[in-house]
């Protein structure tokens, strides 16, 4: 009785010595197949029932050994006479019985797929043959590998003598929209048009006891289940309800090609909230990822392709494709799972509803971004989340901090969800709280490639409103914005260095009880183009989620005049700038030492400008007092009033500079305070007058 391994075995190797080759090219073949088989089943021992017939054969013929392995040599009637010599007696199966093996699971897996075509079905059983019986995988491939100059594309007349069908079946049954090409168990080896089991089928044969149980379970596993709720993301409940009721009603009324996109950095909560949203519908979430590393871009065509015929008839199933810059890949491969056409096909007829995920929207052409049916950006998450979610943590890795400590923590880190979990992770292992800040500071120096702007401060503590020499009164403006109630507002600050424009904005946004979002021109400057407007839209955006008053130090550089703009970025970065300008819901302010070169455009867009000069002189007078009172008890004497009432191009920023010094060189006495305000002053190219001792 033969084995049912070798049975299949030879059924397919009794088909392949009917291509239709020359006399030579035959006979060259033929004694291949034989000498393989030799070799492979016999030599090696593999299967003692082809060995205990080549034993009985060699026992009349003594030199059967040899003519078999040196069959090169033979006429091809004697070929095939020591062929038929060696199976002789062997019962040859007509037609594979359905309970062999490779048949039951190959059948099982065609049920699934839905192919009911008598080739799908006979060639699926091929190939799980060639994948469970790794010598007829490494037979036909060495076959082909010898008829490559012999035969125009080799394997479609191997495929069909193996079946024993026709060649035209062969091709019309491996064309690109063929049943089964479009089940993704097939796939394009890369940069060809042979064709290759997919990784899914091959998964689906290598965990045959789980795939005859269920294949759908093999390939998708479990549907993934939530781990937040709707709550968590309460800081963009209207795109989390949009993307909801859109998936719900899709499979409510059974529409296709309906799929939402959902794109932002790393570890910002796409993924997390896909779930949650097929949770609230009360759907089933089977996701498709880059298991494998090396996955060509077409390989994940074939997985989503697998995974959309296992879920075709559920009723309460969407789908979610993680790394969708990956998956639509680039056009390297001009076979149909790289061509933008079946893309665009497969997002305008995708049955099932899908949740694509990427981290680099950029990525993908603008062709297909418009034919997804809603797309969500994501960000950092505000304070308030960042707080929630950071409780959720300590709870959940037993480690205790006070509320403020975690507070400050949400405020001071603005990093992603993901983050939080791995710095507690570390502080954990470490046991130590302060790793957890260790940490979060790696992490920020990491994403900055090395460097990380110094964090402004929030307060204006030490803030002096009385030293503000502007052309408005300060105070009473102040006292009008709280009570005007709306933040619906925008000011242009300009003057000199040092005049305390910054710090005004700071204080008044204390007052109104924001937080400052506070970006430099050279936070926002990009070399590469289109990456400056891309910033620009970045900090509004962030600005409005989060309600903080938005704050931009060096104006002049963004907003800059674009008569005077040699380059075509230069005047796109700036229309960028006015755009957000014109529409930004809460407030945000500019400050610019140089008001002149501001675009005219833009000063339409600010509700106030206000001018900053240099103090006055009782202003400086104020200003010794308040910060000279710790180094000098004496009260100015008649000169040194005199001498500091001429000092007219004094800023707080000079005083602010001049108490440092003090403090280091141990200046104590009025004289040498005054020297060094001349100093500074001085420095700007100001000349004052000559007066006394202090010339």
């Amino acid at each position: 009785m033969l084995s049912e391994q070798v049975s299949v075995i030879l059924f397919f190797l009794r088909n392949l010595f009917q291509v239709d080759l020359q006399t030579e090219q035959k006979r060259e073949l033929t004694g291949f197949i034989t000498r393989r088989l030799v070799d492979d089943l016999i030599l090696a021992q593999r299967d003692s029932t082809v060995l205990m017939a080549l034993e009985a054969e060699t026992k009349k013929t003594p030199t059967l050994m040899e003519k078999l392995k040196s069959n090169y040599n033979l006429e091809i009637e004697a070929t095939y006479l020591k062929y038929q010599k060696l199976i002789e007696g062997v019962d040859i199966p007509q037609t594979l019985s359905p309970d062999y093996g490779p048949c039951v699971l190959a059948d099982a897996i065609a049920k699934a797929f839905h192919l009911e075509d008598e080739f799908s079905r006979d060639f699926l059983r091929l190939l799980v043959a060639t994948i469970e019986i790794p010598f007829l995988d490494n037979l036909f491939r060495d076959v082909e590998c010898r008829l490559v100059n012999a035969i125009e594309r080799p394997q479609f007349p191997i495929i069909a003598s193996a079946l024993g069908r026709s060649l035209p079946e062969v091709e019309r049954g491996l064309e690109p929209d063929s049943p089964l090409m479009a089940s993704g168990l097939m796939v394009f080896s890369a940069g060809s048009q042979y064709r290759e089991a997919s990784a899914q089928l091959k998964k689906m044969v290598y965990n045959r006891s789980k795939t005859l149980i269920s294949p759908k379970t093999s390939i998708l596993g479990e549907p993934i289940p939530a781990t937040l709720t709707a709550t968590d993301y309460d800081h963009m409940a209207k795109y989390f309800n949009l993307a909801a009721n859109l998936l719900n009603n899709a499979l409510d009324q059974k529409t296709k090609g309906v799929n939402v996109i959902f794109y932002g950095p790393p570890g910002t909560g796409k993924t997390e909230m896909a779930k949650t949203v097929a949770a609230k519908i009360k759907a089933n979430l089977y996701s498709i990822s880059d298991e494998n590393p090396l996955n060509y871009n077409h390989n994940r065509v074939a997985d989503y392709l697998a995974a959309a015929r296992l879920v075709q008839d559920d009723s309460r199933t969407v789908l979610m494709v993680d790394e969708a810059e990956e998956f639509f890949g680039r056009d390297h491969d001009k076979s149909r799972f790289a061509n933008r056409l079946f893309f665009n096909r497969l997002l305008e007829n995708n049955p099932t509803p899908i949740v694509w995920v990427t981290n680099h929207i950029e990525s993908l052409d603008q062709a297909l971004i418009r034919r997804f049916s809603y797309a969500i950006q994501f960000d950092l998450p505000p304070a308030p989340v960042r707080e929630r979610i950071w409780r959720r943590e300590l709870a959940k890795h037993d480690f205790p901090l006070s509320e403020k400590e975690t507070m400050d923590l949400a405020i001071q880190y603005e990093l992603a969800p993901s983050y939080t979990n791995s710095a507690l992770r570390s502080a954990k292992l470490l046991n130590d709280k302060e790793a957890i800040k260790d940490t979060l500071d790696s992490f920020e120096l990491a994403i900055a490639q090395g460097f990380v702007a110094p964090k402004d401060d929030q307060t204006s503590a030490n803030y002096l409103l009385e030293l503000a020499n502007a052309d408005e009164d300060l105070t009473a403006l102040t006292n009008n914005i709280l009570s005007y109630g709306g933040l619906d507002f925008s000011l242009c600050l300009y003057g000199a260095p040092g005049t305390g424009k910054t710090e005004y904005l700071k204080y008044l946004a204390e007052r109104l009880g924001l937080k400052i979002l506070k970006v430099r021109a050279s936070d926002l400057l990009n070399c590469f183009v289109g990456e400056t407007e891309k910033t620009i839209a970045k900090v509004f955006r962030i600005a409005e989620r989060e309600k903080k008053f938005l704050i931009f130090d060096e104006a002049d550089s963004l907003i800059q005049d674009r008569r005077t703009a040699t380059h075509n970025w230069e005047v796109s970065h700036v229309n960028e700038m006015l755009t957000w300008m014109e529409r930004h819901p809460y407030p945000f302010a500019c400050a610019t030492n140089l008001m002149e070169r501001l675009d005219q455009a833009s000063l339409r867009r600010f509700s106030l400008k206000i001018k900053y000069d240099y103090l006055t002189a009782e202003q400086t007078r104020l200003a010794f007092q308040k910060f000279f009172q710790k180094f000098t008890k004496d009260d100015l004497n008649e000169k040194e009033a005199l001498a500091l009432s001429a000092l007219k191009r004094l800023t707080p920023g000079d005083f602010v500079v001049v108490a440092k010094k003090a403090g280091l060189l141990g200046l104590t006495h009025a004289p040498a305070l005054i020297q060094a305000l001349k100093n500074e002053e001085a420095a700007k190219g100001a000349k004052t007058a000559q007066i006394g001792f202090y010339n």
